[in-house]
């Protein structure tokens, strides 16, 4: 399975490059595609963007809301990140409930 993750994304990333000279191919869609089937086929690359504040900054809470998701993400993302993320927005969100902005100046 992993070497047919693997030619799909070079496929994907192939046609993804040709879509940036061709303006007739959608380059974006190919792309992200390539990268998804490269994080799904290769163990390093996916430890890689793993590893990125970005990731964890606006992907992870992302696929944390999203069940279907969750499941799709795999092995990689594991329950205790979902709990940590959903802890950091109750904390956040009884934060701003005691302390709510005077809105009326």
């Amino acid at each position: 399975m992993r070497i047919i993750y693997l030619i799909l994304a070079a496929i994907f990333l192939v046609l993804g490059t040709i879509g940036l000279a061709l303006p007739i191919i959608p380059q974006v869609p190919f792309l992200a595609l390539g990268f998804i089937f490269l994080s799904l086929g290769s163990k390093k690359f996916r430890r890689f963007v793993e590893s990125k504040a970005l990731y964890r900054e606006h992907v992870l809470p992302w696929i944390a809301k999203h069940p279907i998701l969750v499941k799709l993400h795999g092995v990689a993302f594991d329950n205790t990140a979902i709990e940590k993320l959903s802890k950091e927005e109750s904390e956040i969100t009884s934060q701003d409930n005691e302390n709510p902005e005077d809105i009326t100046s």
